[in-house]
């Protein structure tokens, strides 16, 4: 199970530019926050999530698909909605973003040895004058014009068993860009985000080993 994201960072946002209800195919519960400029929605069993402020919009699917098209269609009616406003859609950043957690193989290394394994031990103590406890991996990679950064860590919840990773594809958007053609990178963002998660799975799990 993964949580996507698709967050859209700015300026003036408000809840009532939207109609919440249609976002997402399962039901909207009734424990949501609506209050100002601020709202907070889920869906189902917390399977989608919504969340409105003033500087941000995030829209949220827990799931194991990547980036699914439902939350595709969701952003898309908010882009469309940002963008239809006289003032402008008010939109600075956008990102597409993936944790996930990958179990321990049974009799495979943990997350702790494997991020290990991806850095030089003897280095990193040399360089910092003493022992640590524990590695983590950050790349940044550019693609199609979306920087992706990439945070490999031991699961803290499982003490290191299993391996973290979080993705988080970013693009500037400016005043004057299409908001709606920054949003369709959506699709080559998910086909990255599942290669990179595909390959350190297999890799994780010692396929390859």
């Amino acid at each position: 199970m993964g949580t996507s994201t698709i967050v859209l960072v700015g300026i003036g946002f408000d809840r009532q530019l939207f109609d919440e209800r249609s976002l997402f195919p399962e039901p909207m519960g009734r424990d949501y926050v609506a209050f100002g400029q601020v709202g907070q929605y889920s869906y189902g069993t917390n399977t989608y999530r919504f969340a409105v402020m003033p500087d941000r919009i995030v829209l949220q699917h827990n799931a194991d698909a990547v980036l699914s098209d439902e939350l595709n269609a969701a952003a898309g009616h908010v882009g469309e909605a940002l963008q239809s406003r006289s003032q402008g859609h008010g939109v600075t950043a956008l990102g597409f973003n993936l944790e996930a957690v990958f179990p321990q193989a049974d009799g495979g290394v943990s997350g702790e040895e494997y991020c290990d394994r991806l850095c030089n031990r003897d280095r990193i103590q040399q360089a910092i004058g003493s022992e640590f406890h524990e590695a983590q991996c950050r790349v940044v990679v550019l693609s199609g014009g979306v920087r992706y950064t990439l945070r490999i860590e031991p699961h803290l919840a499982s003490n290191g068993a299993n391996l973290f990773v979080s993705v988080n594809g970013h693009q500037d958007i400016g005043p004057a860009d299409d908001l709606r053609s920054k949003l369709s990178k959506a699709g080559s963002a998910r086909e990255y985000i599942e290669s990179v998660c595909s390959s350190l799975a297999r890799e994780f799990k010692g396929d390859e080993q």
